[in-house]
């Protein structure tokens, strides 16, 4: 069983889930940077990559849904990686199987071909203001009075025991009027967080997500 962490940002009740997604209302569901495509464009380019780990990237969505029977599916930017390949041809036939869902894409600074991906329920977007939010890629680097729900740094943090034991986990990290999602793909990399007074990271072990006392 997991456990979620409840959060009000901008007046508005969120969910933080241990499988990295932040859930909005009952319908709306959000992710960042999947990075689909890039199992195949570092393998297509010499580099050693299983190429088992573009399945179980459709596999980790196909459970998100599953779990959540989210209406719309919000992508916080990178949803794909390079240019078009066949993981590009997965995601559709993957998104043909999901029926009652939507995918909107916020678009990232890795989805410059994402224009070519074309479905029927799959939009791409802008940055979109949604109910006292701001739902983008980048975080500003002065951001406005909305606060910024965003991906793109792929935050992480190292957890340090006795001795040299230590583990880095994805976190969400919540800065001065930004709110930044861990990445969603697993073959992303991380960008280990070091927070500074007033700001809080949200931990995710795989089963639960918990405040982090700093």
């Amino acid at each position: 069983m997991s456990t979620s962490f409840p959060l009000t940002l901008g007046g508005q009740q969120l969910l933080l889930h241990p499988d990295l997604s932040l859930q909005l209302d009952a319908d709306r569901l959000m992710i960042a940077d999947v990075h689909i495509g890039k199992t195949m464009h570092f393998r297509k380019n010499g580099l050693g990559v299983p190429e088992r780990l573009a399945q179980e990237e459709l596999d980790q969505l196909s459970r998100l849904v599953d779990r959540h029977q989210p209406r719309e599916l919000f992508v916080l930017g990178d949803l794909f990686h390079a240019q078009p390949n066949s993981e590009w041809d997965r995601l559709e036939k993957w998104l043909d199987r999901q029926k009652s869902l939507s995918m909107k894409l916020i678009k990232g600074n890795h989805d410059r071909h994402a224009h070519l991906f074309v479905h029927d329920r799959f939009e791409l977007m802008d940055q979109v203001d949604f109910h006292g939010l701001r739902l983008c890629h980048e975080p500003s680097e002065a951001p406005g009075e909305k606060i910024e729900i965003c991906g793109h740094l792929h935050p992480t943090y190292l957890l340090k025991g006795q001795g040299k034991q230590s583990l880095k986990l994805p976190c969400f990290y919540l800065r001065k009027n930004q709110f930044i999602l861990p990445a969603f793909g697993r073959f992303t990399g991380g960008w280990k967080i070091q927070p500074q007074s007033g700001e809080r990271i949200f931990l995710s072990t795989g089963r639960k997500v918990e405040a982090l006392s700093l």
